[in-house]
């Protein structure tokens, strides 16, 4: 498992995953537009605090991660409806130092 610096070519790629993972419980409450759901989604995206979900070299879900000096802020953390529940996980042994970049593990999906 991997997490991907995503880039803004990216933005279909985050909408299907998007489209794919939540679509059912937006539809249950509020139904779903397609062309609203695009347009606010290609509103908001921003690559830089995005990284895409790669598994077995599929992209399956993406996280947005915002950060202050003061705090680390998950706006968003989406698995595609295949790869919930399926317990995949993703670590790291490489300790880094805050002033670096990296992103921090995620576990337990």
């Amino acid at each position: 498992m991997n997490l991907i610096n995503a880039e803004t070519s990216d933005l279909e790629i985050t909408y299907r995953i998007k489209r794919n993972s939540i679509k059912q419980y937006v539809e249950k409450i509020w139904g779903w537009n397609d062309s609203f759901q695009r347009e606010i989604h290609k509103q908001k995206f921003i690559a830089h605090d995005t990284k895409l979900i790669e598994h077995n070299e599929k992209k399956i879900g993406f996280i947005v991660i915002k950060e202050t000096d003061l705090e680390i802020y998950i706006e968003n953390l989406l698995i595609e409806q295949n790869f919930q529940n399926l317990e995949v996980s993703y670590g790291t042994n490489n300790k880094k130092s805050r002033n670096e970049k990296k992103t921090n593990p995620i576990t337990s999906f």
